[in-house]
């Protein structure tokens, strides 16, 4: 990061930790009142729903909680409002004064992209119910078309033990359902008929996020015939979620850097194309990546085009109100990840050697 840039992004971060600071006694306060009372209202409201089938007018209560629910529910939450203020004011504002050729999108991401990129297995994508984008950065690196986001696969499995839980509650409540329907004069059914159980209704699922990671793509908008893959060897037996291409394609190659090397299964086709691609300077960079964050990006260089993965779960610009911002550091690590980026793009797109070959 530029020492020019220093001023601002400490200016920036004293602005920031004034509403952090702000924000975290407002939702202490929020948390034991509004957000206290809609908790205690939606416990209330399933209560209700229970009692309600023995005892049909306790049914004018649960209507009664559940607006004053939807009520507090459009109270604002400090946190989110922070949050807001972070992804759609600032971060916005300090892309444009750094880096006037990328745009920043709070969400987001180029779905056509993740697919065409062939570095997830198809199976993936089969069990992704969700897939989500956020921190999408997209511009141009010396005519070279970028596009990087972080990137979340969400499934809904079947949580067992809690369905049959909630299976055995209404069996034990059967029988007090059966008398409320033998001992009453009216016809219920305009109030309590209809069942959602043959639409999955019984079935209670959770929410598991099986893969998140940076995402980074770059289109050459010139061709190199081939392809080379770099897949760092402790994630190889994640077949199920990276393809097999990795292993499939072309001759293992040896890196032009030992310690990359020896961290990395790298196979193309064509051996010469590999060493062209994969120059000293563009593995000094991924190697930049390596030391700083401890993380291995996958990278797949495919007919012009550079993709690029690097799995972990951290997010860099996760709302914690608890920790303090101390200064430009905040935003340093996204920007430093940028930055690596742009320099194996540029790299990528000066070396003639790449761009001549064919």
């Amino acid at each position: 990061m530029e020492e020019s840039h220093a001023g601002f992004l400490q200016e920036e971060a004293d602005k920031l930790e004034k509403r952090r600071a702000r924000a975290r006694t407002l939702q202490f306060f929020y948390r034991f009142t509004v957000g206290l009372l809609f908790k205690l209202l939606v416990a209330g409201i399933y209560v209700g729903i229970v009692i309600a089938i023995i005892f049909p007018p306790v049914g004018l209560y649960v209507l009664g909680a559940a607006l004053a629910a939807f009520l507090l529910s459009l109270v604002p939450v400090p946190i989110e409002r922070y949050e807001e203020y972070l992804k759609t004011n600032l971060l916005p504002e300090i892309f444009k004064r750094l880096y006037p050729e990328y745009t920043y999108d709070p969400e987001g991401l180029n779905m056509e992209s993740i697919k065409a990129s062939g570095i997830f297995n198809s199976s993936l994508f089969k069990k992704a119910e969700r897939i989500e984008g956020e921190d999408r950065v997209s511009g141009e690196i010396k005519g070279v078309k970028v596009d990087f986001n972080e990137v979340e696969f969400y499934s809904y499995p079947i949580n067992w033990g809690k369905t049959i839980g909630f299976i055995f509650l209404l069996i034990l409540l059967l029988p007090f359902i059966i008398w409320r329907l033998l001992t009453s004069d009216g016809d219920m059914s305009s109030d309590h008929g209809g069942s959602s159980s043959s639409s999955g209704g019984l079935l209670i699922r959770d929410e598991v996020k099986f893969y998140r990671g940076l995402f980074l793509h770059a289109d050459f908008h010139k061709k190199f015939h081939g392809s080379v893959y770099m897949m760092p060897k402790k994630l190889v037996k994640y077949g199920d979620r990276f393809s097999d291409e990795f292993s499939t394609s072309g001759r293992p190659i040896n890196l032009e850097n030992a310690q990359l090397n020896e961290l990395y299964q790298v196979t193309a086709p064509d051996p010469q194309l590999a060493y062209y691609l994969l120059s000293p300077k563009v593995l000094e960079s991924i190697f930049e990546i390596y030391q700083r964050e401890k993380a291995l990006p996958i990278v797949i260089l495919r007919d012009g085009q550079m993709y690029m993965t690097i799995p972990w779960q951290r997010d860099y610009f996760a709302v914690d109100l608890r920790t303090k911002i101390q200064g430009p550091e905040y935003f340093g690590k996204y920007l430093s990840e940028i930055e690596s980026f742009q320099k194996i793009v540029e790299h990528m797109a000066l070396d003639t050697r790449i761009w001549t070959k064919n």
